[in-house]
């Protein structure tokens, strides 16, 4: 054949045929014999649906074997002359094929990514141009299990694509999804179960009901000996309900895309150290010596950092080890210190060592920290950092401007605009810290929170307002207000510059306590409303279940969208969800009014002065200073109160059962707290700004006596 087809023209290849089957006539002859004796011939060829059993004798089945047995016969009647048009031309294949692409984006059931205002996100493989898989098994099995979600989800839509069957698809992907994520379940080994425990456990607050359960689970585990009665006994509730498996993917899911810390640290450094030894090894190809003491440099320092990794893991021999090294150097270091008292040429030595020990131990506790996983101090190294950030950028700015410019010569003027310049840094810093805070939350929410962080530092307020009333002076809000000397010099001279001093330095105490107070009100504040949220959706999310199972059971269509709970309610789910990022507004905003608040101090500190700066108005200062403070103070005092007094109310609409009589009236107490903040605020913008040589505590007794005497 390939010898007869390789002529270009028709009658060479005629003429090529002929000669070939000339010479095998008699072959070809008999192979055409055998052909036609099979196709004639065809008991070989059992259909199952020609059995006797399985003969259906209505007439839509008899229809049904004549079509078969009709196609089955004239097979190659039909393939012969199909085949060489759909082949043999550029028609190609006469059926329509559709393409129906298998994304996380394109199934919807469960997670829609593409919804406006989604975070979450199915797969965690993603990472790292989509090699995030390799670094960690949780990924792979998570995005695993969504593959079978999706994939069930998008072949059932496959097959029933129209509109008139979105009812029974829905049904089926449904059903699909539940009995994955039951088997799932089923698959599960005790080690998996108990390592979710031990997340949760550590995800949860410590006086929880969840956290009771869960602890009193997993002390029954360690405990007894009966560990198989008790995981079944977990894994039967779970099975008893599996809608709510599929309720949690739907409502809460979120993947952990935190890389487990001890590992991160122990790739990077390995990754340092190849890095290093590759640049090396092509330095030394091309015969490049700079290029050599790069790489050998790399290299070293992956090496360092790998043993860092080992000293720095918590509770290993390496952190054991240099913990009791790390003793000595501070014990030696104190040694060096106190001889140099006697010798003054050690001296540099001792202060120098114990520089490079301090160094050395907060690296590596950071570093430990990191790999710990809980990031607290690297969350608060990253605040001071930002401080520390603006506050350069400020001393910059005021730098370049009294060297530089011409026209800002003027000390006064660059101070301001350093001032300025390091304020408009920090509020950005500090814009894109509160911006990744509620990612991390949206990515993560939970709605607990500690009541009793909160009472102590309502408590250390109220003992420290307590402490600046008793120094006094009463009417210390005029004083902040005055911005004219004309005011400020008699309330001076009567209260006494030493006093106002010790009163304004004590106040730097407070500014910490009550924006940290604030701040913890407004983030509670927000998850209350969050948590209100998360019931509305969730109780919605069951009105449309019980929707979907009443239209079934009566065989009538599946509500539409106009309908829907969630459609109806998404008005009040989205006001929740804008109440929540107020919250984190206000909350973030409390810190600004501590600045401001910081800032005015520093004005009134300057002005008292025995020298006070050439051409700087400390009053000013402290008054423009005050205004931001208390309008901010008062925002996040009444968007506290608010949301506390929204709190109880719905605390007390529980059932008996479930209320808990002190959480009410704790959250009652914080609403007092947060409308006396919003009152003082508003007495101070309002009374005491317009007026300051009036503003007096004895103006509240005189408007009580007028109103009520």
């Amino acid at each position: 054949m390939q010898q007869i087809l390789s002529e270009d023209d028709e009658k060479t290849r005629a003429a090529e045929f002929s000669k070939v089957y000339n010479a095998h006539q008699k072959k070809l002859d008999g192979l055409a014999q055998i052909i036609k004796q099979y196709l004639k011939d065809r008991s070989f060829a059992q259909l199952s649906i020609l059995k006797e059993n399985d003969i259906d004798p209505t007439k839509g089945g008899t229809a049904a074997r004549l079509c078969l047995d009709h196609y089955y016969r004239n097979f190659v009647l039909y393939d012969l002359v199909t085949y060489p048009v759909q082949y043999g031309t550029g028609a190609g294949e006469a059926n329509i094929v559709k393409v129906f692409r298998v994304s996380p984006e394109d199934a919807k059931s469960i997670i829609n990514e593409r919804a406006p205002g989604e975070q979450r996100r199915k797969l965690a493989g993603r990472a790292l141009m989509s090699f995030g898989a390799f670094l960690d098994q949780r990924w792979r099995k998570n995005d695993m299990l969504w593959g079978r979600l999706d994939g069930a989800e998008r072949l059932i839509s496959v097959l029933l694509p129209d509109e008139k069957d979105k009812k029974i698809r829905q049904d089926l992907i449904d059903e699909a999804h539940v009995s994955i994520l039951t088997e799932e379940i089923r698959r599960g080994d005790v080690d998996e179960i108990s390592q979710l425990l031990s997340n949760a456990l550590a995800h949860s607050e410590p006086a929880s009901e969840q956290a009771r359960n869960l602890r009193a689970f997993v002390e029954s585990l360690v405990a007894g000996k009966d560990l198989a009665p008790a995981m079944d006994a977990a894994l039967r509730q779970c099975l008893s309900q599996p809608e709510e498996i599929w309720n949690y993917y739907k409502r809460k899911f979120e993947v952990d895309r935190s890389l487990d810390p001890d590992n991160a640290v122990r790739l990077i450094s390995r990754a340092t150290a190849i890095t290093g030894k590759m640049l090396e090894g092509l330095a030394e190809k091309y015969h490049s010596e700079n290029g050599k003491r790069v790489g050998a440099w790399v290299a070293r320092l992956g090496t360092t950092f790998w043993n860092m990794i080992a000293i720095a893991v918590p509770q290993s021999l390496g952190n054991i080890l240099f913990r009791h090294w790390l003793g000595l150097l501070y014990l030696f270091s104190a040694v060096v210190i106190i001889a140099g008292i006697a010798f003054q040429s050690v001296s540099p030595l001792g202060w120098q060592l114990l520089a490079a020990t301090v160094s050395l131990h907060v690296l590596t506790f950071l570093v430990g920290d990191f790999i710990g996983g809980k990031h607290r101090w690297l969350r608060a190294a990253r605040r001071f950092g930002i401080l520390l950030v603006a506050g350069l950028i400020g001393f910059g700015a005021y730098f370049v401007l009294d060297r530089s410019l011409k026209f800002f010569s003027d000390q006064d003027r660059a101070s301001i605009i350093g001032v300025i310049t390091g304020f408009v840094m920090l509020v950005l810093l500090g814009f894109v810290e509160w911006r990744h805070w509620l990612k991390n939350f949206l990515r993560s929410p939970t709605t607990s929170f500690s009541y009793r962080l909160l009472g102590g530092l309502t408590i250390a307020i109220a003992v420290l307002v307590g402490t600046l009333i008793v120094i006094g002076p009463a009417d210390m809000i005029g004083f902040e207000f005055s911005r004219a000397a004309s005011i400020a010099d008699p309330f001076k001279a009567h209260v006494g510059v030493d006093r106002l001093r010790i009163q304004l330095g004590l106040d730097f105490a407070l500014i910490v306590a009550y924006a940290t107070m604030l701040a913890s009100y407004c983030v509670a504040g927000a998850k209350l409303f969050w948590e209100r949220r998360e019931n509305l959706a969730y109780r919605f999310q069951q009105d449309r279940q019980a929707a979907r199972a009443q239209a079934r059971t009566e065989s009538n269509p599946a509500p539409t969208d106009a309908k829907d709970p969630i459609a109806k309610g998404s008005l009040r789910l989205k006001l929740f969800y804008a109440l929540l990022v107020v919250g984190f507004a206000f909350a973030g905003l409390q810190w600004l009014a501590a600045i401001a608040d910081a800032s005015e101090n520093i004005g009134l500190l300057l002005y008292l002065k025995d020298t006070p700066p050439p051409n700087f108005n400390g009053l000013e200062l402290a008054y423009w200073s005050a205004t931001v403070k208390f309008w901010l103070i008062a925002a996040g005092a009444i968007y506290a109160a608010i949301a506390f007094s929204f709190g109880a109310w719905k605390k007390l609409g529980e059932r008996p059962t479930t209320l808990k009589p002190t959480e009410v009236g704790l959250r009652i107490v914080f609403v007092a707290v947060s409308l006396v903040y919003f009152g003082f605020s508003a007495y101070a913008l309002f009374v005491c700004r317009p007026s300051p040589q009036q503003c007096s505590p004895q103006l509240l007794p005189e408007i009580w006596t007028r109103l009520f005497h």
